[in-house]
């Protein structure tokens, strides 16, 4: 295979970053549109169970033991090397060992379906119907893998656009497949059925457009090799302890919920999690391309321009983390109201509220998580999330028993906050960063930016008093409308008047966003 130029990988990362920001903001759109169809369709138990599925299926997901994250590194080398040889053996021996890994989980997880699902008692009432979902998310999963292995390869190609617009794609169709089954009434195990025939058409897909793009190479039983073998799950493993961690952090409410409460308090939990999560939409795509120049500025020695786009970008991220969660707390009910089309249930409300601050803490962590990946130590972001797992496992558990919902979501909420703030302190001691002026100016500023914009958002809606909805998702749109007008003005006047963003920063940040550029310091 023909080496890359430096142009074309240079190209390749700009078409990709904008492309994968589209991707994830269909992504997120359309997760968000279909949700309430969903909802209404299966109607809350149904849905707690399929919440509780894909739950159960994030867990064993961690079985391919990071390989498809270790393959986007070695595959890049092996092509910047230019000697086909390596190429065919780091191609065919992650190929073999994921084929390996897909053929063991169907059969492992079919083999303790029973166990498995007999864990759930409440589970129990849907009778079969819970085994064939089951039975298909597994297939689904094992198909994942090398789906993921040939999604890998078009990254390590540095063809990004190319697999960020066939997600594009696959996530509309999705969506219609959803659509359709359910309009038909088929219910879950229609449903279960639809979600195994994208999947195959995924897996398709993607392996016809990585073949393509390779090439000459083929894959070869011959060329597999131990000692790659041995070098990418060293590497995947790695990558692995902070994927194990986030999987528990997702995951793991949902799951206790299931087992210990009913199917409609994980329907519950569900919603909030889902709206709280569409922030991280919003504030995470400013921030792809800070990994790569914080690398380059490292690499060079360029320490006051590393520490001035970790200040930055910190700041950009908070401006934005604080000002989304801000709003939809003070906001809630009504985006629920409209989003799902009828009065939310409290517990959803209050599951967005609580999720919305636990997940902030990892957004406002990521401007400096990237930075030390940047600067060659990942640990930290593994050690950390390690300790937000453990510390969530044990409090969600403990306070269950207590408090029931409102337990769980406050063990997510203190884990987050520990983890994460404990994870800022030790990467800006370990990289050795000015602390105070990226703690003030990247943290404290826009908190306080964030507390008066709620503020003037809560005297917005105390005047709009009389128009607030009750059940109707029509009077609940120009409620959401006004009183997020109002919330903007208060929190972009009062982030300019305390020098948090100035006119000139957010007329560039804007320009910036629409262009196909990576963003610099």
């Amino acid at each position: 295979m023909q080496q890359p130029s430096s142009t074309m990988i240079s190209r390749g990362l700009v078409r990709g970053t904008f492309v994968v920001a589209i991707n994830r903001v269909v992504d997120g759109l359309l997760g968000l549109a279909i949700v309430p169809f969903t909802l209404h369709r299966l109607g809350t138990d149904a849905y707690g169970l399929w919440a509780l599925m894909f739950a159960i299926t994030g867990y064993i997901n961690l079985a391919d033991l990071g390989f498809s994250s270790s393959l986007n590194r070695h595959f890049s080398k092996a092509i910047a090397s230019g000697n086909e040889r390596d190429q065919q053996e780091v191609l065919s021996t992650a190929f073999f060992t994921m084929a390996a890994f897909s053929a063991l989980v169907i059969f492992i997880t079919l083999a303790v379906e029973r166990w498995l699902l007999g864990f759930f008692p409440t589970l129990t009432p849907f009778g079969s119907t819970a085994n064939w979902v089951y039975r298909c998310l597994m297939v689904i999963l094992g198909l994942s893998y090398l789906t993921n292995y040939y999604r890998s390869l078009l990254v390590s190609l540095h063809r990004t656009d190319r697999m960020a617009s066939i997600q594009i794609i696959l996530a509309m169709l999705n969506a219609g497949m959803i659509l359709f089954v359910l309009s038909k009434g088929w219910g879950l195990i229609g449903l279960a059925a639809g979600s195994l025939c994208v999947a195959i058409i995924r897996f398709t897909t993607f392996s016809i457009a990585a073949t393509v793009t390779m090439g000459g190479l083929h894959l070869k039983i011959s060329r597999v090799k131990r000692d790659v073998f041995n070098l990418l799950w060293k590497f995947g493993m790695t990558l692995q302890v902070a994927r194990i961690a986030d999987v528990i952090n997702n995951q793991f409410d949902r799951v206790l919920l299931g087992k210990v409460s009913q199917l409609g308090m994980v329907t519950h939990y569900d919603l909030g999690a889902k709206a709280a999560t569409s922030s991280n939409l919003v504030t995470q795509i400013i921030l792809y391309a800070v990994e790569p120049v914080a690398t380059a500025f490292h690499s060079t020695g360029s320490m006051d321009r590393f520490q001035q786009l970790v200040n930055r970008s910190a700041r950009y991220m908070a401006v934005l983390s604080f000002g989304l969660a801000a709003y939809l707390t003070i906001a809630a009910r009504p985006l629920l109201t409209f989003w799902l089309g009828g009065a939310p249930e409290e517990s959803v409300v209050l599951a967005l509220r609580v999720l919305i601050f636990a997940y902030i803490g990892n957004s406002l962590s990521l401007p400096v998580r990237l930075a030390a990946r940047g600067a060659g130590k990942p640990g930290w972001e593994a050690r950390y999330s390690l300790l937000q797992a453990t510390i969530n496992v044990i409090l969600s558990i403990v306070l269950y028993h207590f408090y029931g919902l409102k337990g769980v979501l406050t063990g997510t909420l203190l884990a987050s906050l520990i983890a994460n703030g404990s994870m800022i302190l030790a990467i800006i001691r370990g990289l050795k960063l000015a602390w105070k002026r990226l703690l003030l100016d990247g943290y404290v500023r826009p908190f306080m930016v964030a507390l008066i914009g709620a503020a003037g958002g809560w005297g917005v809606m105390r005047v709009m008093g009389v128009m607030a909805p009750t059940a109707d998702r029509l009077a609940a749109l120009p409620f959401c409308i006004v009183s997020g007008i109002g919330f903007l003005f208060v929190f972009v006047l009062v982030a300019h008047l305390l020098g948090v963003m100035t006119w000139d920063e957010m007329r560039d940040l804007v320009k910036r966003s629409r262009q196909k550029d990576t963003p610099s310091t």
